[in-house]
């Protein structure tokens, strides 16, 4: 990509970014100011709301998301986006799952009591969650507000195959509403945005002090960490306005989670699998399972169908790393 240049004025500020492509490398000229240069990788869920967190809360520093793709062509915008722990590793990463789930549902809660939840695509909402065997205690539970076990007779609603429900009240926070009202509020406190693909963070060392590396299922190749595989998830959106609960079934695997414009029906979870193309036979799965779980949705009209790539690890990831292109010139 050549030629794709930004200037500014002001004392302190960058005063030129270029990229260039030549070789399959990336050169970025940057003419250096004081401010520490602060690089975001991915514009995905995960790397907006850092350059949302970061450019609110810090001062005085240059602040750049690169990307080779943003909303509405990440894998946020295919979710129905409910705040619930869901296929997040093994076992022994719920203490740092823990602090973060947490914090996340706070923020979101933060945003549904703003003025502008309705931009950010932010919902209230209750429903269920049921298996066929009893739920053991969730280390997640008291995060969420009312959370209560259902009653034997509350679970015959689905059927004789369910001996396990969980009834709690949780958010909805839409990507593609709140991708957009986020990458505004970060471009109106001067966040500077780049489409561009890198290759690995090497490429970028000298022309940022820190590079958070949010690259979701990219990371297998861009850090690189074989250990991120792809989840595949495929979804279809319908127009049911009468659906107002979500119902997760953990032991078919089909949900129903409503969005503010639609009622997202899913779902599947192929692991290892690249596959991006809308497959019938899972659309059928899903249409199929999610009429069994509430039988109304077989009067509501198919809108459109969608796949994502989760980014799968046995234990999420979060380390500060030094990267040296030279003794004095690294990346933190």
């Amino acid at each position: 990509m050549d030629g794709a240049d930004m200037t500014t004025s002001g004392q302190d500020r960058i005063s030129l970014i270029k990229f260039t492509m030549s070789s399959k490398e990336l050169a970025i000229n940057v003419k250096l100011s004081s401010k520490p240069r602060i690089g975001i990788l991915g514009g995905g869920v995960i790397g907006v709301t850092c350059a949302d967190k970061i450019s609110q809360e810090l001062h005085n520093i240059h602040v750049t998301l690169i990307s080779d793709k943003f909303s509405p062509h990440t894998t946020g915008d295919v979710a129905a986006g409910l705040w619930c722990e869901y296929l997040t590793g093994s076992d022994q990463c719920q203490e740092k799952l823990y602090k973060w789930l947490k914090e996340s549902f706070e923020a979101i809660e933060q945003l549904y009591f703003g003025q502008d939840a309705a931009l950010a695509g932010v919902t209230q909402l209750s429903g269920y969650r049921i298996d066929n065997k009893p739920y053991e205690p969730l280390f997640w539970q008291n995060i969420v507000h009312g959370f209560r076990h259902l009653t034997e007779e509350e679970l015959l609603v689905y059927g004789d195959n369910y001996k396990g429900g969980l009834n709690f009240t949780s958010y909805t926070a839409e990507c593609p509403k709140m991708l957009p009202y986020l990458m505004s509020k970060f471009a109106n406190r001067g966040g500077k945005t780049f489409k561009y693909k890198a290759e690995n963070l090497h490429q970028l060392i000298g022309h940022f002090d820190v590079l958070i590396n949010c690259t979701g299922i990219n990371a297998s190749q861009v850090v690189p960490d074989p250990s991120v595989i792809p989840i595949r998830g495929q979804v279809m959106k319908v127009k049911a306005p009468w659906v107002k609960h979500f119902v997760l079934d953990d032991y078919k695997g089909n949900y129903l989670i409503p969005n503010i414009d639609s009622v997202i029906l899913g779902g599947t979870s192929n692991y290892g699998n690249y596959n991006l193309t809308a497959e019938s036979k899972d659309a059928h799965k899903i249409w199929q399972g999610c009429c069994q779980l509430l039988p109304s949705i077989k009067s509501s009209k198919v809108l459109s169908h969608h796949v994502g790539l989760r980014p799968g690890r046995h234990c999420v990831r979060l380390e500060r790393e030094t990267l040296y292109k030279s003794t004095s010139d690294k990346m933190e």
